[in-house]
């Protein structure tokens, strides 16, 4: 019996340490769910709290985003405004250098058929040159003249 009685002792030994084990199990589990309930509630609340900073923020920045919403909407109609002022411009200087380039290269056809319709007549009529020491009409030298006045006839044409 003595041997049963210090199985029992021993039994009622390990039967305290389990018990007094479990207590400790169970105490660390009772701890870490409340801890676990706290970070979920802390998540929940930071969580909520970042929705809200969201809303705040989404509140205060919604007239300035709408306005940079029409600023860029105006932007646009600025650029269309300014691509055709430049279009327009560009071909206006087109137009100007045209008619810087042809204005002269007119004036300069102008005035030719100008002075060749006024010479027309003196360039077609028929003149009679006498050489040098000849008279007219008859083809005799005359002894008189003088060289400087043959020149004179020979060129005649050219006024």
């Amino acid at each position: 019996m003595e041997i049963a009685e210090q199985q029992q002792a021993a039994l009622d030994v390990l039967t305290t340490e389990w018990a007094v084990l479990a207590r400790e199990a169970l105490a660390r589990g009772v701890a870490c769910l409340q801890s676990g309930r706290r970070r979920t509630a802390v998540a929940e609340d930071l969580a909520g709290a970042a929705m809200e900073g969201v809303a705040v923020v989404q509140a205060a920045t919604g007239p300035l985003l709408s306005q940079l919403a029409e600023v860029a909407e105006q932007a646009g109609q600025v650029d269309a405004a300014l691509r055709g002022v430049v279009a327009w411009a560009s071909w206006r200087l087109l137009a100007w250098m045209i008619a810087a380039v042809m204005a002269p290269v007119l004036g300069e056809w102008l005035a030719t058929t100008l002075v060749l319709w006024w010479n027309t007549g003196a360039i077609a009529a028929p003149r009679v040159i006498t050489p040098p020491g000849q008279e007219a009409g008859n083809g005799n030298v005359s002894p008189s003249s003088s060289g400087a006045t043959h020149v004179g006839r020979l060129f005649q044409f050219v006024v």
